[in-house]
């Protein structure tokens, strides 16, 4: 029965709920990449190849709705925004 109860519980994943926010993709010209500028003017930094996962248009000011999470143990040469973890984004 235990053994039952703990195959079970590996089995279940945790579901994390990521708030959805209002932002525009700014394009750093330089080795940042793709940044995004939410509306309360906080930049976050996904990494451009983070970018090209997502269908996403990719172009100086398009409007997005994002989810994300702060990214842990990364590091960039960029110094630009926060580094984060996209859970979601589509162009608005």
């Amino acid at each position: 029965m235990l053994l039952a109860i703990s195959s079970l519980t590996t089995q279940c994943k945790k579901e994390f709920f990521y708030a959805k926010k209002n932002g525009v993709l700014i394009d750093s010209k330089m080795e940042c990449g793709w940044l995004i500028e939410l509306e309360n003017k906080t930049v976050l930094n996904p990494g451009t190849e983070t970018l090209k996962k997502f269908k996403v248009t990719l172009k100086e000011g398009q409007k997005i709705k994002i989810a994300y999470k702060e990214s842990e143990n990364q590091m960039s040469f960029c110094m630009a925004g926060k580094l984060i973890e996209i859970k979601y984004i589509a162009d608005r």
